[in-house]
């Protein structure tokens, strides 16, 4: 009974401060995919710093970059393909709208499959409930 009460107030908070986010514009749509809530984005300063701190109450925050001589420099159009880490199926199969990705996903163990300018990275990871979890994917410059 605590899990759904947890899980209840958990939507309905992401639900409230998604919204008053997106009402001030600082935040892209929610979307949903296979009934999980997802967004894309942090395109500019303002819209990336929103999605960093909304992604603290999220169960997952995917940054994307790539390598750089001086510094890393964020991506966006990067093809996604997310599986239960069991499961050849996908849960998600989506192209990036900026070098962020939140995703509502519940614990379990799951394979990432990323790919930017046809190089493909793969990630295995595991969420935990009651959780932020964080993956940073970065991509070697290209010679």
């Amino acid at each position: 009974m605590k899990l759904i009460g947890t899980g209840i107030f958990l939507t309905l908070y992401l639900s409230v401060t998604g919204a008053m986010a997106q009402t001030t514009g600082l935040l892209p749509e929610t979307k949903n995919s296979n009934g999980l809530m997802y967004m894309t984005g942090g395109i500019g300063s303002e819209e990336s710093e929103a999605m960093q701190e909304l992604g603290k109450k999220w169960p997952l925050l995917i940054e994307f970059s790539q390598d750089h001589p001086q510094r890393a420099l964020w991506i966006s159009d990067v093809q996604i393909k997310l599986s239960k880490k069991a499961s050849k199926t996908p849960l998600l199969e989506i192209i990036t709208e900026g070098p962020i990705l939140l995703i509502d996903l519940p614990a379990g163990e799951y394979t990432l499959d990323a790919n930017f300018e046809g190089r493909p990275l793969k990630r295995n990871f595991k969420i935990e409930a009651a959780k932020a979890n964080r993956l940073n994917l970065m991509w070697p410059v290209v010679k």
